[in-house]
């Protein structure tokens, strides 16, 4: 996803650069992450995660694994996902997550932003989904 489609949804008016790490091979499965920096301070604004849950086929399960992290009842939107709040150190967030059987295996795509989630937002969040859910 790029800064632009990221900051639509999760960041309002401020400007992102993206940093990627390069994949994480942990056992029978690759990670992918990419933060979303602010440009003046390169403070994390964001991060989107993509990676396989290898042996699991249910979408609607892991979504509920997903899930578990919100801080109250997650939101669902069109297709296999959700945004929910998410509360760290005292902060709040936007946590969205897709799921997708796709190429033999699960795969989920998370995102948080560092803005609490706002309703008004629900259809820049289901565009975010379904790029993600595209992706995968």
């Amino acid at each position: 996803m790029d800064s632009a489609e990221y900051k639509r949804a999760f960041s309002g008016d401020r400007e992102l650069i993206t940093d990627e790490d390069p994949p994480d091979k942990d056992r029978n499965a690759i990670s992918y992450t990419c933060e979303y920096l602010r440009t003046s301070s390169h403070e994390s604004a964001g991060t989107l995660v993509v990676f396989a849950s290898p042996g699991e086929r249910s979408e609607k399960t892991s979504l509920k694994t997903a899930a578990t992290i919100c801080s109250g009842a997650p939101k669902f939107l069109p297709g296999n996902a959700f945004y929910c709040d998410y509360q760290h150190d005292q902060y709040e967030y936007t946590y969205l997550a897709v799921a997708k059987f796709s190429h033999g295996e699960m795969r989920i795509a998370m995102v948080t932003g560092d803005l609490a989630p706002d309703p008004t937002r629900a259809d820049q969040y289901t565009s975010v989904a379904k790029s993600l859910t595209e992706r995968l």
